[in-house]
């Protein structure tokens, strides 16, 4: 038995349309969802922001992009630019981890082109390199807030005081929104440079979400301490249990004939 030739061409012209909307669907997601890119730009810097800490330096530029003061990371000192020149940059673009954010994040840092662009180090013989350190976390003022958004991508961070020096703290996932003049917890880290030869570490800066304090939680050791009821406060060691309640006996009505 032969298929109507009317019902093959019907056939085919509904898997074609299942394809074509398929196809346009995925491209819909597609174009929701933003994809890593990465865009190279000479920005011109506004300020350097340097600080020290030790044997510990971190080293950061504020930069115009697209009229917009962003700060770009040298997280490794591998360059020494001023104000004078312009900063070579690589602006990432990239979605949210696991696609749990409906947007993207957007980070910006410099780059090295060639060789001899790199800050040498200034290490001659032998010498004690800086070890990392664990980290910890701060109450740091807020000096800045740096947000941008572009193409449904966020980039978040703060300028904060670290020991009188204006230093640069990131929101790698943008979970912040703290305003100028806010005391917030930042984590501090020192760690060792990955280079052999150079001997101060990096600092680095991570803002943290806010911090939930319990006023039964101890300062110095972090454990929690249960409260005391009032009667455990007044009587020492644990208090016993009160005695079982002993109702008396009521008498029956052949007892109260006999009476």
């Amino acid at each position: 038995m032969k298929t109507p030739s009317h019902l093959l061409l019907a056939i085919a012209a509904l898997c074609l349309g299942v394809g074509l909307f398929s196809l346009s669907l995925a491209n819909a997601r597609a174009a929701e969802t933003p994809r890593g890119t990465s865009e190279r730009a000479d920005l011109p810097i506004l300020q350097t922001l340097a600080v020290k800490d030790g044997n510990y330096r971190q080293r950061s530029y504020l930069v115009e992009w697209k009229g917009t003061e962003v700060v770009a990371e040298d997280r490794l000192r591998r360059v020494l630019h001023y104000t004078d020149r312009l900063l070579p940059v690589r602006v990432y673009k990239s979605p949210y981890p696991k696609d749990q954010k409906p947007y993207g994040l957007m980070h910006i840092s410099v780059e090295v082109g060639k060789k001899q662009d790199a800050k040498p180090s200034d290490n001659e013989g032998p010498f004690e390199k800086a070890p990392t350190i664990p980290p910890q976390v701060f109450d740091l003022p807020v000096k800045r807030v740096i947000a941008v958004q572009e193409d449904g991508c966020l980039h978040r961070s703060y300028t904060v005081m670290w020991k009188g020096q204006e230093a640069f703290a990131r929101d790698v996932l943008v979970q912040t929104t703290y305003n100028v003049g806010d005391i917030i917890p930042v984590l501090v880290m020192h760690l060792a440079h990955p280079d052999p030869l150079v001997a101060e570490g990096t600092l680095s800066m991570n803002v943290q979400t806010p911090r939930r304090r319990s006023p039964a939680v101890s300062e110095t050791v972090g454990i929690v301490r249960p409260e005391r009821s009032i009667l455990q406060k007044i009587l020492p060691g644990r208090p016993k249990p009160p005695p079982p309640l002993v109702f008396p006996r009521q008498p029956s009505a052949e007892e109260e004939s006999r009476e």
